[in-house]
């Protein structure tokens, strides 16, 4: 992933699980989408562009 947006080489770093930690996630819009008209204003590709470039900057 981060290969893909343009930081290959920053560490991934892996901690000791903790309690409450969610092993899988699925995220689904579409119930959101149908009951209150939500559409995304960016992309999965522009939003994990920016979340890099600001995780980097910190």
């Amino acid at each position: 992933l981060l290969e893909g947006l343009g930081a290959p080489d920053h560490p991934v770093r892996h901690g000791p699980e903790r309690p409450g930690d969610v092993r899988r996630l699925l995220a689904d819009t579409t119930l959101a989408s149908e009951r209150f008209g939500y559409a995304p204003s960016v992309g999965i590709d522009e939003g994990m562009r920016r979340s890099v470039e600001w995780y980097l900057s910190r």
